[in-house]
């Protein structure tokens, strides 16, 4: 059956300053002034250093999501190949999702929403479509035809940020494409901590990942269960929006992007592992009650003190 997804609904929640300050524009290039501690705490929550981004580059990451605003300044000079597999007869939705989403991983470096791994390789996969309603929504077939299109350009990591019932068709796609050493990481959900598991988050190949606030604790409206595998920051977090502007954005959907960037600096061997080896050899920060839990996982996920450029990235700067 051919299985409807949607955005997370809590991510635009009004109380939750799910869109906030949409009308400030983003920082001139070369002004890193308007990202300070304030707006970009998330590098501080996990640790993260600039000196880490580089042994990402050339890495080809996957973001499926709705389209992004392209001409925006914080991805400006970056490597992105763009495709749309919305279905045809429908209407065009809104870009800022996903314009919000590659930004936390592409953006400039230069300008206001900096990216935690600017000069990796991106593939964004338009999936949405607006129905009869004007609501956003996805379907089995252009999932499975932008899982397809990644695995023959050799993607490695792949950032999956809305959610669907159980799909049949899409969990066989991601068992195989696990086995072939793609890693997979999906934002847990925010339909609240009573919510039935959430999928592509919910399959056992997929790194399920939950929000927490600038303080540590969860974000209120995250699902919770047994398949979270860790968190992430995911509330107010600055992010690019369409027309050159930025916001504050929360949700799980914001969150899952910061670990995917962690597991982008990490050896390319490492990504070779299956899901429960490689959690194993990440560090974390336990929250919560001592151990994994329902709410956090095994806990915040931090970057690595340091990495190691890939080979080519080495040579070019002898």
């Amino acid at each position: 059956m051919n299985k409807v997804y949607r955005l997370y609904r809590a991510a635009v929640r009004e109380d939750e300053r799910g869109i906030q300050d949409k009308d400030a524009p983003t920082t001139a290039p070369g002004d890193t002034s308007r990202c300070g501690p304030d707006r970009c705490f998330a590098w501080q929550v996990i640790g993260w250093k600039e000196s880490l981004a580089p042994c990402a580059r050339g890495l080809k990451v996957g973001v499926i999501d709705t389209d992004i605003d392209e001409a925006h300044p914080a991805f400006a000079g970056r490597t992105i190949h763009r495709f749309d597999f919305s279905p045809d007869g429908h209407g065009v939705p809104p870009n800022w999702h996903g314009t919000a989403v590659l930004s936390l991983l592409a953006g400039s470096p230069l300008g206001g929403t900096p990216g935690l791994i600017p000069d990796a390789e991106f593939f964004a996969a338009n999936v949405f479509f607006s129905d009869e309603r004007g609501e956003m929504g996805a379907d089995t077939l252009s999932l499975l035809k932008a899982l397809d299109w990644m695995k023959s350009f050799g993607v490695k990591v792949v950032n999956m940020s809305f959610s669907g019932p159980r799909d049949e068709l899409v969990a066989e796609a991601i068992e195989k494409l696990s086995k072939k050493g793609i890693v997979f990481v999906a934002a847990a959900g925010n339909e609240g901590p009573t919510a039935a598991p959430s999928y592509p988050a919910a399959y056992p190949q997929v790194i399920a990942v939950t929000a927490i606030a600038k303080d540590l604790h969860n974000y209120r409206y995250a699902n919770r269960g047994d398949h979270i595998d860790v968190a992430a920051p995911g509330v107010d977090i600055w992010t690019a929006m369409p027309g050159g502007r930025a916001g504050y954005h929360s949700g799980t959907s914001f969150a899952a992007p910061h670990v995917t960037a962690i597991l982008a600096v990490e050896p390319r061997k490492t990504l070779q592992r299956d899901k429960a080896d490689l959690l194993d050899g990440l560090p974390v920060i336990d929250l919560g009650q001592q151990g994994r839990d329902s709410v956090y996982g095994r806990g915040l996920l931090v970057a690595p003190s340091e990495c190691t450029p890939p080979f080519e990235t080495i040579a070019s700067n002898e």
